[in-house]
């Protein structure tokens, strides 16, 4: 795929004017799609539009509900410090999906609990911090 800004005399900001005509080429990759059901304790992964997984889940306990909605991602981290009341893990495969912090992540704490309950804590309870 490929974009052209025809930029020559565009005002960004008062005063200031594009003085070029940008090219760029770039690829889109796969499509990823995550749907996870809180109720059903499940999340389905499709790559390229066809169902890949079929995973147990585990999300917010009662109080602490997963937000429900359509999330694009904002970052991806491995790991990412996660901090709370009573907690401060280092927790891999985290996808960070609203800037108040909730992740969709790994959680190896509930191995036992995923597909059956909802037991995780709310991911904007939790205090991020990249450990690069």
């Amino acid at each position: 795929m490929s974009l052209t800004g025809h930029l020559n005399g565009v005002q960004g900001a008062p005063g200031m004017y594009g003085a070029h005509t940008l090219t760029q080429t770039f690829r889109i990759g796969a499509s990823l799609v995550a749907i996870g059901d809180t109720a059903t304790h499940r999340t389905q992964i499709y790559y390229n539009g066809k169902l890949r997984y079929d995973w147990p889940i585990s999300s917010g306990r009662p109080g602490d509900d997963t937000p429900d909605g359509s999330y694009l991602t904002i970052e991806k981290e491995n790991p990412v410090e996660m901090k709370g009341p009573g907690y401060d893990l280092m927790v891999p495969w985290s996808v960070r999906f609203t800037f108040s912090g909730d992740y969709y992540h790994d959680a190896y704490w509930s191995v036992g609990e995923q597909g059956f309950d909802n037991a995780s804590g709310r991911g904007d309870v939790l205090q991020p911090r990249r450990t690069r």
